[in-house]
Protein backbone atom coordinates (compact mmCIF):
# COMPACT_ATOMS: atom_id res chain seq x y z
CA UNK A 1 0.00 0.00 0.00
CA UNK A 2 0.97 3.78 0.17
CA UNK A 3 2.84 3.11 3.36
CA UNK A 4 5.24 0.40 2.14
CA UNK A 5 5.60 2.66 -1.30
CA UNK A 6 6.51 5.91 0.86
CA UNK A 7 8.59 4.44 3.37
CA UNK A 8 11.12 2.51 0.48
CA UNK A 9 10.88 6.26 -0.93
CA UNK A 10 11.94 7.79 1.97
CA UNK A 11 14.33 4.88 2.50
CA UNK A 12 15.94 5.11 -0.90
CA UNK A 13 16.00 8.92 -1.14
CA UNK A 14 17.13 9.88 1.95
CA UNK A 15 19.04 6.85 3.62
CA UNK A 16 18.00 6.60 7.23
CA UNK A 17 19.51 3.75 8.49
CA UNK A 18 16.25 3.14 10.95
CA UNK A 19 13.96 3.22 7.64
CA UNK A 20 16.85 0.63 5.89
CA UNK A 21 16.04 -1.99 8.96
CA UNK A 22 12.43 -1.47 9.09
CA UNK A 23 11.95 -1.82 5.16
CA UNK A 24 14.86 -4.62 5.25
CA UNK A 25 12.43 -6.75 7.67
CA UNK A 26 9.23 -5.71 5.62
CA UNK A 27 11.01 -8.10 2.62
CA UNK A 28 12.07 -10.44 4.99
CA UNK A 29 8.53 -11.21 6.03
CA UNK A 30 7.17 -11.06 2.81
CA UNK A 31 9.85 -13.71 1.77
CA UNK A 32 9.00 -16.15 4.76
CA UNK A 33 5.64 -15.61 3.97
CA UNK A 34 6.35 -16.93 -0.42
CA UNK A 35 8.37 -19.81 1.55
CA UNK A 36 5.83 -20.84 3.58
CA UNK A 37 2.53 -20.48 1.15
CA UNK A 38 3.24 -23.56 -1.04
CA UNK A 39 2.93 -27.55 -0.39
CA UNK A 40 6.58 -28.27 -1.65
CA UNK A 41 8.09 -25.23 -4.27
CA UNK A 42 6.76 -21.97 -4.87
CA UNK A 43 6.88 -20.56 -8.13
CA UNK A 44 8.10 -16.96 -8.14
CA UNK A 45 8.26 -14.11 -10.84
CA UNK A 46 9.91 -10.89 -10.49
CA UNK A 47 8.40 -7.45 -12.12
CA UNK A 48 11.42 -4.72 -12.60
CA UNK A 49 10.71 -1.50 -14.04
CA UNK A 50 11.63 2.28 -14.32
CA UNK A 51 9.37 5.23 -13.49
CA UNK A 52 10.15 9.11 -13.26
CA UNK A 53 9.72 10.83 -9.96
CA UNK A 54 10.20 13.69 -8.51
CA UNK A 55 13.06 14.13 -11.72
CA UNK A 56 14.44 11.53 -11.43
CA UNK A 57 14.61 7.67 -12.15
CA UNK A 58 13.58 5.28 -10.32
CA UNK A 59 13.64 1.22 -10.07
CA UNK A 60 10.22 -0.52 -8.78
CA UNK A 61 10.15 -4.10 -8.21
CA UNK A 62 7.39 -6.64 -7.16
CA UNK A 63 7.28 -10.17 -6.73
CA UNK A 64 4.27 -12.65 -7.88
CA UNK A 65 3.94 -16.30 -7.16
CA UNK A 66 1.70 -19.15 -7.53
CA UNK A 67 0.50 -21.05 -4.23
CA UNK A 68 -1.91 -23.83 -4.26
CA UNK A 69 -2.55 -23.23 -8.00
CA UNK A 70 -3.47 -19.68 -7.38
CA UNK A 71 -1.45 -16.15 -7.91
CA UNK A 72 -0.64 -14.41 -5.03
CA UNK A 73 1.70 -10.86 -4.79
CA UNK A 74 3.91 -9.79 -2.51
CA UNK A 75 1.65 -6.37 -2.07
CA UNK A 76 4.72 -4.19 -2.16
CA UNK A 77 6.42 -1.83 -4.38
CA UNK A 78 10.11 -1.76 -3.93
CA UNK A 79 10.75 1.57 -5.30
CA UNK A 80 14.92 2.39 -5.49
CA UNK A 81 16.73 5.45 -6.86
CA UNK A 82 18.78 4.51 -9.93
CA UNK A 83 19.17 8.58 -11.05
CA UNK A 84 18.18 11.74 -9.80
CA UNK A 85 17.80 13.57 -12.78
CA UNK A 86 16.52 12.35 -16.08
CA UNK A 87 13.21 11.04 -15.56
CA UNK A 88 11.41 12.18 -18.41
CA UNK A 89 13.55 10.91 -20.64
CA UNK A 90 11.20 7.29 -19.14
CA UNK A 91 7.96 8.79 -21.33
CA UNK A 92 10.35 8.88 -24.56
CA UNK A 93 8.68 6.70 -27.01
CA UNK A 94 9.28 3.83 -27.88
CA UNK A 95 9.55 2.18 -24.31
CA UNK A 96 11.43 5.37 -22.54
CA UNK A 97 15.16 5.55 -22.16
CA UNK A 98 17.24 5.28 -19.10
CA UNK A 99 20.31 7.16 -18.77
CA UNK A 100 23.45 5.63 -18.61
CA UNK A 101 23.47 6.38 -14.62
CA UNK A 102 19.98 4.75 -14.11
CA UNK A 103 20.90 1.84 -16.71
CA UNK A 104 24.35 0.81 -14.40
CA UNK A 105 22.06 1.45 -10.99
CA UNK A 106 19.84 -0.75 -11.87
CA UNK A 107 21.62 -3.42 -12.71
CA UNK A 108 23.63 -3.08 -9.61
CA UNK A 109 20.05 -3.08 -7.41
CA UNK A 110 18.63 -5.60 -9.58
CA UNK A 111 21.75 -7.81 -8.64
CA UNK A 112 21.44 -7.34 -5.06
CA UNK A 113 17.47 -8.07 -4.95
CA UNK A 114 18.37 -11.18 -6.54
CA UNK A 115 21.08 -12.11 -4.12
CA UNK A 116 18.65 -11.18 -1.00
CA UNK A 117 15.53 -13.21 -2.87
CA UNK A 118 18.77 -16.27 -2.94
CA UNK A 119 19.52 -15.79 0.62
CA UNK A 120 16.30 -16.07 1.75
CA UNK A 121 15.64 -18.97 -0.35
CA UNK A 122 13.73 -17.81 -3.01
CA UNK A 123 13.92 -19.22 -6.56
CA UNK A 124 12.45 -16.81 -9.27
CA UNK A 125 11.76 -18.51 -12.53
CA UNK A 126 11.19 -15.59 -14.42
CA UNK A 127 11.63 -12.04 -14.61
CA UNK A 128 10.29 -9.06 -16.59
CA UNK A 129 11.59 -6.34 -17.75
CA UNK A 130 9.59 -3.10 -17.97
CA UNK A 131 9.49 0.74 -18.75
CA UNK A 132 13.41 1.66 -19.56
CA UNK A 133 14.72 -1.66 -19.54
CA UNK A 134 13.13 -3.13 -22.87
CA UNK A 135 15.52 -5.13 -24.80
CA UNK A 136 18.21 -5.29 -22.19
CA UNK A 137 17.36 -8.77 -21.60
CA UNK A 138 21.12 -10.46 -22.04
CA UNK A 139 22.52 -7.05 -19.88
CA UNK A 140 20.24 -8.18 -17.09
CA UNK A 141 21.28 -11.84 -17.44
CA UNK A 142 25.09 -11.37 -17.22
CA UNK A 143 24.49 -8.59 -14.19
CA UNK A 144 23.50 -11.73 -12.68
CA UNK A 145 26.22 -13.75 -13.45
CA UNK A 146 28.15 -13.20 -10.05
CA UNK A 147 24.88 -14.07 -8.20
CA UNK A 148 23.15 -16.70 -9.52
CA UNK A 149 25.06 -20.65 -10.29
CA UNK A 150 25.09 -21.28 -14.14
CA UNK A 151 21.67 -23.90 -13.06
CA UNK A 152 19.99 -21.12 -11.63
CA UNK A 153 20.59 -18.79 -14.38
CA UNK A 154 20.20 -20.84 -17.21
CA UNK A 155 16.81 -21.72 -15.60
CA UNK A 156 15.47 -17.75 -15.39
CA UNK A 157 13.58 -16.97 -17.67
CA UNK A 158 14.43 -13.00 -18.66
CA UNK A 159 11.57 -11.18 -21.17
CA UNK A 160 10.19 -7.81 -21.70
CA UNK A 161 6.97 -6.20 -21.81
CA UNK A 162 4.76 -5.99 -24.28
CA UNK A 163 3.22 -2.98 -23.96
CA UNK A 164 5.03 0.18 -21.75
CA UNK A 165 3.68 3.59 -20.36
CA UNK A 166 5.96 5.21 -22.71
CA UNK A 167 4.53 3.08 -25.75
CA UNK A 168 1.18 3.70 -24.92
CA UNK A 169 1.81 7.48 -24.77
CA UNK A 170 3.51 6.92 -27.98
CA UNK A 171 0.38 5.45 -29.43
CA UNK A 172 -2.13 7.70 -28.26
CA UNK A 173 -3.63 4.64 -26.30
CA UNK A 174 -3.46 7.02 -23.17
Amino acid sequence: GLKEFASAFVLDWIQIPELEMYTHFRRQAVYKKILSSGENDTVCSAIISLVPLCGGQFMTSSLSYISNWEQKSDEQLHVSLVDVANGDDLELPPNGRASSEGIKNALRMIASFFAELEEAGIVVMSLMLGQGLVGMEVTVKESLRSVLNEQKLDGLYVYSSHSTYASQLASGEL
